[in-house]
């Protein structure tokens, strides 16, 4: 199947920065500060009580909607800051019928200052219309009213709204009428809901392919792909928090060819290249996964950054996963230690992430 996927719908966000750590030790333990701050960034008008629940609850973004009937999301992996992407069932070759939803943190201000910045594509016309009751800009092109099957897909309706700090972007893309009804009635289904910490939501998924296909394993739903460190030989994933508006985990994998070495001396060199980048005074130690003798894992190391009121703290591990003779991944797990409330927040971190190196599979 052909899927069409719009270039100015794609949004990234960066790999955590470990550049600039004032110190690095090794040892586990939570940031102390956290839960309120989560709580001071949540902006006014948040409702006490979750709102009515339509169709499909995406609580990690904080919205519920009902998608059309025959429609469901769209199981892989999708780009960060995307919710989800939904498709027909059934889907013929000739049908790109498709609508997304976009949440991104913003600074901007005001539904005013959305709309100033939004530019309209040439050719289409916009609208406020009410999303749930929150100010919204529907942007269409003229032809839709008339849109019948056979004539080229149209990307519209568009419509942008803020709400707690976000901007929502729910993007269709149509090629009959009967599409049009139903894009009208997903709108009219949208409902706010509170967002969930993402530490609540690290369920992880049926195996993937990463890295290009050369490698599969799990990795939490709530979890969206970082395209821009996608390359050839580097993938990564993040788990987004759009409570606290921050990274919670992100995931870091480099595919290594080399087809003289061993797994023992894939961790060994791979421990030089850490104590050489965060400047520790000794290699860490890496040992066997339980039950996945393929994969070497390090003890956790703790980095201590500068922030805008002290410092803040970030918890790494270390792997080294042996996919099949002379080809391994590097892998790279860093904790947002400021996402996490409590200990046991910080064992569910950790816990996924046992799972995810669990998951890894194993050519022999």
């Amino acid at each position: 199947m052909t899927i069409l996927k719009p270039q100015a719908l794609l949004a990234c966000v960066s790999l955590i920065s470990l550049g600039g750590c004032d110190s690095w030790s090794t040892g586990e333990g939570p940031s102390t500060q956290l839960d309120d701050r989560l709580k001071s960034e949540t902006a006014p008008g948040t409702p006490d009580l979750p709102a009515k629940v339509v169709g499909e609850l995406h609580s990690q973004f904080g919205f519920s909607l009902d998608p059309p009937r025959g429609w469901e999301a769209e199981q892989a992996t999708q780009p960060v800051h995307f919710a989800a992407r939904w498709l027909p069932k059934n889907q013929p070759d000739t049908d790109i019928s498709q609508f997304t939803v976009q949440v991104t943190p913003t600074t901007v201000v005001s539904f005013d200052q959305l709309v100033s910045n939004t530019k309209v594509p040439t050719g289409y016309d916009s609208e406020r219309i009410k999303l749930d009751g929150v100010d919204a800009l529907e942007i269409r092109h003229p032809k839709m009213a008339g849109l019948v099957g056979g004539e080229k897909p149209l990307l519209g309706p568009v419509v942008l709204a803020m709400h707690d700090g976000r901007e929502y972007r729910i993007a269709f893309l149509l090629d009959s009428r009967d599409e049009i009804v139903a894009a009208r009635n997903v709108l009219k289904s949208w409902r706010w809901q509170p967002t969930t910490p993402a530490i609540d939501l690290l369920q992880l998924g049926s195996s993937q392919a990463i890295l290009g296909g050369k490698a599969k394993m799990k990795v939490p739903k709530s979890a969206r792909q970082d395209l821009s460190m996608v390359t050839p030989s580097t993938d990564s994933y993040i788990v987004y928090d759009y409570a606290g508006k921050q990274d919670a985990i992100v995931m870091g994998a480099e595919w290594i060819e080399s087809p003289d070495s061993t797994l023992s001396q894939q961790t060994f060199d791979y421990a030089e290249q850490i104590e050489q980048n965060t400047r520790l005074n000794a290699l860490l130690n890496f040992s066997p996964l339980s039950d996945a003798p393929h994969v070497m894992v390090s003890e956790p190391i703790v980095g201590e950054f500068p922030g805008e009121i002290g410092p803040v703290r970030r918890t790494s591990r270390y792997a080294v996963w042996q996919v099949e003779p002379g080809k391994f991944v590097h892998l790279q797990f860093v904790i947002n230690d400021e996402m996490l409330r409590d200990e046991s927040d910080h064992a569910a971190a950790n816990e996924a992430i046992q799972e995810m190196l669990g998951s890894c599979d194993v050519t022999r």
